[in-house]
């Protein structure tokens, strides 16, 4: 890892400042994201480390508090929720 500071990675930032995503497809990855978090007992703001390229580090990634996650424990199922949970950070990491 190098001595950069933690990074805030935001699910909603999906929404803006990615051009090839409309606003829908944005909200299933965010969604999705949520999801597989969650299944896995992760709790919004959880810390991860990442290598991507020849950049390594560790941020947090977060949510907004009013999400509906009843809602999305139910929408969800590990079938499509994991591929489109690691396409949602990968796209915030890039």
């Amino acid at each position: 890892m190098n001595d950069n500071p933690i990074e805030h990675l935001t699910l909603e930032a999906l929404a803006s400042g990615i051009p090839t995503l409309t606003n829908n497809k944005a909200a299933m990855l965010k969604e999705a994201c949520i999801w597989c978090l969650s299944k896995c007992e992760h709790r919004n703001g959880v810390q991860i480390a990442f290598d991507v390229c020849d950049d390594s580090g560790c941020c947090n990634i977060r949510w907004s508090n009013d999400v509906d996650l009843n809602s999305i424990l139910r929408a969800y199922n590990s079938d499509d929720a994991i591929e489109f949970g690691a396409e949602a950070i990968a796209l915030l990491l890039n």
